[in-house]
Parts: structure tokens; C-alpha cells; sequence
């Protein structure tokens, strides 16, 4: 989006192209092989939280990140990539931008 506050679109987007590309990669996300296994064996319609991480996107996941509180969770997964919790953050805002702006 090029302005997140207004919920502004880059220019000649359309809010139907945007959900086009969000249908698109939810289905592609759905058909995850390990998430179809799961959905056969078990009756429970919501997967295991690892599960979900795994079909997650950056975006999304920096934004989960970035809703932590400050302190010890942060600093313990960015910990697990040797870096500090804002170094990290950084890293996941770069990972998710650029499928943000590709076309």
C-alpha cells in the first residue's frame, strides 16, 4: 500500500486487485500438503500454531512481532537468530517488503 494509514493503494491498484492477490495466496496456502494431511486426520478445524507460522506470511509475521510486548519474548526469538529484537523486527519488515510491492 502506499499509504498504510488511509489504507491507500499504490497507483493503478485496485481494491478488487488486492483481493484477487489475497484469494490467490490463500488457496495456494491452503493446498500446503502438511495443512491437507492434517485437515484428513484430524477433526479439529484449526491446526496447531506451528502450523500456521509455517504458512504465514513475513508481512504477517512481522506484524505479530511487532504486537509483542517489549522485553523478554522479543528478545528471546531474536536471541534464536543472534540478533536484538530491533535488528530483528528490522529484518522482518525488509523480508515482507518486497512481496509487497512486486507486481
Amino acid at each position: 500500500m502506499a499509504d498504510r494509514e488511509n489504507h491507500v493503494f499504490k497507483p493503478g491498484t485496485t481494491f478488487e486487485q488486492a483481493v484477487r492477490l489475497y484469494e490467490f495466496d490463500s488457496r495456494l496456502r491452503r493446498n500446503e500438503q502438511f495443512v491437507r494431511a492434517f485437515k484428513r486426520k484430524y477433526s479439529d478445524p484449526l491446526p496447531p500454531s506451528w502450523m500456521t507460522l509455517e504458512i504465514t506470511s513475513f508481512g504477517t509475521m512481522s506484524i505479530l512481532y511487532q504486537q509483542l510486548k517489549p522485553g523478554l519474548p522479543k528478545r528471546d526469538v531474536a536471541a534464536a537468530f543472534g540478533v536484538s529484537d530491533t535488528v530483528f523486527a528490522s529484518w522482518l519488515l525488509t523480508v515482507s517488503l518486497p512481496a509487497s510491492y512486486s507486481p
